[in-house]
């Protein structure tokens, strides 16, 4: 039971208001108690076993109680010629014996209950028996008190005449009559079926939606239960639930039933219910009527067993997966072959590509901005393996974290034995499921459309070559024209845009444009991916089981971008033009195994440069889950190898040195995250300001029991007047499309809350210098 005294310090109980107070504090506590004597007892199958239902019994008590030592200082005498009626100590109790009389509680019933109330306010007061000085006194008023309600009672009780307790009995026997015509109508209003059975499972009562479940025919309600011979036999599928119910709280399934010739599905709830002393009492059941929520889920089951793909559907917070019937059929299993169970998956994929695939699937999971997509093997169930194209997108919740994946395998197996047996250049692009234009530079005519660019525009290529990308979509010449000056300068250019069909419709791509030649004349060559399937698998996700919602992205990932695009905007330079070579020597038949084999070992170098770097922005991006015990020159190194390229462009020196022969226990990506960031605002500085010789210096030192990293840059430095107010939330100098404020706040609350470090800034010479510092010793005493 709750105890007050648990949580505040009792003080000494030294006069009556003070005792009473006290008691009001115990309000909880003496409802516990008389309930628990009532359940103890057997007086429950009279009285409500809900708490709250005693707490007017306890307060009444309490404060007549408090009057009687209002005008009574020591407990009053018990005298042969008292008004005990008009005593301040009866007026709760005559009451109270009224609402129990009220309810068919006899007077030796009330008494001998009255007798468990005056020992919960005993049993308090000897639990507590050290607060008092003296406390027999109040074993005593307490006493005297309960005895002078009990003579009240017992005086308003035998005094009334035979006409007064039949006007009392008629008047509760109306009131028992309107609480049960309520019930009545509300039990006959609910919309969803409800039978009352007994403990065994004969058929109490029924509600008008129950009587058109189990009749075919609605009845008004009470008309079973006023009946005099209810003689209703309880359905076969009912006493079954019963059964399957057994000793469970409850038990739910589906129930369908042909009636009218229509078909009807409802959702069964049953669970036992029990008297008001707790007592088992027989069963409540419950039909919700769900057709047409059960309709429409078979006609999206119908739609998904029509496609070719089959659907799956991972809760990443319970770990259950749902894989659709075409699922399972696409590797030789029926439905109730195939548990719906991850597992089920591990042990179907190839071993060979099962690390690729989990790989996959964690890059998408902790990265929003990467979409999950995943070429591998499953084992059929004939023996044989197929590949599977696997794509799906991550649902996150508000916090960021991944809760669900829902995607689509798709049989690949036919591509990829074309692609093992007739492997060129020719056939890749011919046979590519990407749509594939090449246009004139100059006039803009299509020169060639591949397969899949001819079906899904519904042209010929004679057709197309009579047309230009302005028939195909909806601009003009002058929008045209300066999408391709952007080519022009940046070398590739990507839109979301239409294509427009030779009927009219339309249908969304996915475009990328860049130069070419072809026929050794300058060209465009554009690549576009239909985005259809994607859009409508989308919208329907969406609007039907609302499993897309949108996402925030970091307010660094534009910027992270853009210096991967520094990065690898040399290495994909380098690649075209060593696959350009390879077109051009390829249709002019000159290619030869040498260099084909000089230009792919070039390609491949370039391409595991591009991966490593990958692997430095990914890790940028997983969430730090412990401190490590790090140099800070490797993490630096790491900071500048994500920067370096933006800051070869713009002709800035940076310099680095290391005289540092101490680790120290950090978050390592959310130090990197610092560094990044200074890093970056120096280089912003530097070309706003138009310094012409351009330096960033970093030294790293051990200073006494500290490791201090030291950040200076010659772009003039910070104006004193706003020094104090460069860490303060969404403050910038920058304009709205560069800064957010919240880089240098985020910086300080890295440093200094998450890794126990210091972070300052300071004019120097002609520019700023920021100082980050940490503990040495702090750090050793960490790992230890």
């Amino acid at each position: 039971m709750n105890d007050i005294n648990d949580i505040i310090t009792p003080k000494k109980i030294d006069s009556n208001e003070a005792f009473i107070d006290w008691l009001r504090l115990h309000e909880v506590w003496l409802m516990e108690k008389i309930l628990d004597y009532a359940a103890q007892h057997g007086y429950t199958s009279y009285t409500s076993t809900l708490l709250e239902a005693w707490r007017i019994s306890i307060e009444g008590l309490t404060n007549s109680l408090g009057l009687l030592m209002q005008e009574y200082p020591i407990p009053p005498a018990l005298g042969p010629s008292e008004n005990y009626k008009d005593d301040p100590a009866s007026a709760f109790g005559l009451l109270e014996a009224q609402r129990h009389r009220a309810r068919g509680v006899n007077f030796a019933m009330f008494i001998s209950l009255f007798k468990y109330y005056r020992q919960t306010y005993h049993d308090l007061i000897e639990l507590h028996s050290s607060l008092f000085d003296d406390p027999k006194f109040y074993y005593e008023y307490v006493k005297q008190f309960f005895d002078r309600v009990e003579i009240a009672y017992s005086i308003e009780w035998h005094g009334r005449s035979s006409e007064e307790q039949i006007h009392d009995l008629s008047e509760h026997n109306r009131t028992l009559t309107n609480e049960k015509n309520l019930y009545l109508t509300i039990f006959d209003s609910f919309s969803s079926g409800a039978i009352l059975l007994d403990s065994f499972g004969i058929i109490l009562n029924y509600n008008q939606a129950a009587s058109e479940i189990l009749f075919d025919k609605k009845y008004h309600g009470g008309t079973y239960y006023y009946a005099q011979n209810k003689t209703v036999t309880t359905p076969e599928w009912i006493a079954e639930a019963i059964s399957d119910l057994g000793d469970t709280d409850s038990y739910r399934f589906f129930y369908e039933q042909i009636r009218s010739q229509e078909r009807y599905i409802y959702d069964v709830f049953i669970r036992p219910v029990d008297d008001v002393s707790g007592k088992f009492n027989g069963f409540i059941l419950i039909m919700s009527d769900v057709t047409k929520l059960k309709s429409s889920q078979e006609q999206f089951e119908l739609a998904m067993s029509a496609t070719k793909d089959g659907l799956w559907d991972w809760n990443l917070v319970d770990n259950s997966v749902y894989f659709s019937p075409h699922w399972k059929a696409m590797v030789g299993y029926r439905d109730d072959e195939l548990p719906n169970a991850l597992q089920t998956w591990i042990d179907l994929v190839h071993p060979d590509d099962l690390a690729s695939a989990n790989e996959a699937i964690e890059n998408s999971i902790h990265d929003p901005t990467i979409k999950y997509e995943n070429l591998h093997r499953l084992h059929h169930k004939d023996g044989h393996y197929i590949w599977n194209l696997d794509r799906g997108v991550v649902q996150f919740n508000e916090y960021g974290i991944a809760v669900r994946m829902i995607g689509f395998h798709t049989d690949v197996s036919y591509v990829k034995s074309i692609e093992d047996k007739n492997y060129h250049l020719g056939m890749i692009v011919e046979e590519a499921t990407t749509e594939i234009y090449i246009f004139d530079a100059q006039t803009f005519y299509f020169h060639y459309l591949n397969k899949s660019a001819l079906k899904n525009t519904g042209y010929t290529m004679p057709e197309m070559t009579r047309l230009t990308p302005l028939d195909i979509k909806r601009m003009d010449i002058e929008e045209l024209k300066n999408y391709m000056d952007e080519v022009k300068t940046h070398g590739c250019v990507s839109l979301h845009t239409y294509h427009y069909r030779k009927d009219g419709t339309s249908y969304p791509v996915n475009v990328t444009v860049q130069s070419t030649y072809y026929d050794d004349k300058p060209c465009y060559v554009a690549m576009a991916s239909d985005m259809s399937e994607h859009e409508k698998m989308s919208n329907e996700i969406r609007d039907t089981q609302d499993l897309m919602i949108a996402q925030s992205r970091h307010a660094a990932m534009g910027e992270m971008i853009g210096m991967i695009a520094h990065q690898w905007r040399q290495p994909l330079s380098i690649v075209s033009m060593m696959v350009n070579n390879m077109l051009i020597d390829l249709e002019f038949d000159g290619l030869n195994i040498d260099e084909c084999r000089t230009s792919g070992e070039g390609i491949l170098s370039q391409v595991n440069f591009l991966s490593s770097t990958i692997d430095v922005f990914r890790d940028f991006f997983r969430p730090d889950k412990e401190k490590e015990l790090v140099s800070i020159a490797d993490i630096m190194d790491d900071a500048i190898s994500m920067i370096d390229a933006s800051l070869h462009s713009h002709d800035i020196l940076l310099t680095l040195t290391d005289n540092s022969h101490a680790k120290v226990r950090v978050y390592p990506r959310e130090l990197l995250q610092v560094f990044i960031n200074l890093l970056k605002n120096s280089k912003e500085a530097l070309i706003s300001d138009g310094v012409t010789s351009r330096r960033i210096t970093i030294v790293i030192e051990d200073i006494g029991d500290e490791v201090v990293t030291t950040i200076c840059d010659n772009a003039g430095g910070i104006d004193p007047a706003i020094m104090g107010r460069i860490y303060d939330p969404y403050f910038s100098t920058k304009d709205e499309k560069t800064g957010t404020g919240l880089g240098l706040y985020m910086s300080k609350t890295i440093v200094e809350k998450h890794l126990g470090g210091t972070i300052n800034a300071e004019n120097k010479e002609d520019g700023v210098c920021f100082s980050i510092a940490f503990n040495i010793n702090q750090s050793q005493s960490d790992e230890k």
